[in-house]
């Protein structure tokens, strides 16, 4: 399964994450987008284990910086690739069964 879009860069994404929620921790709606919403609510399920809620507390009280959790959680910028390929297999046990054609 592929994620659309691909996702090269988790650590960038737990960030951006980290700062909208500090935002609406802090009571700064106001500097909230509507993207940054959007964001927000496609990726909460995505980080709502123990260990992401230990990284936010440790970031947001500075105990923790974002190289640091970079280092962590890892990704790259780097373009990647990704390729798909079709292959047509046998049912097993059907080798018998089926006439194949002369080739």
């Amino acid at each position: 399964m592929v994620v659309v879009p691909l996702q090269s860069n988790p650590s960038s994404q737990l960030l951006r994450y980290f700062r909208i929620r500090k935002q609406w921790d802090y009571g700064n709606r106001e500097s909230i987008t509507a993207d940054d919403l959007v964001f927000q609510g496609e990726v909460r399920s995505r980080f709502a284990s123990s260990r992401f809620e230990n990284l936010y507390h440790a970031w947001r009280m500075d105990h923790l910086s974002e190289a640091e959790i970079r280092s962590m959680i890892g990704g790259s910028d780097e373009p990647h690739f990704v390729g798909f390929k079709a292959q047509v297999v046998e049912p097993v046990g059907a080798a018998n069964k089926l006439e194949r054609a002369p080739r």
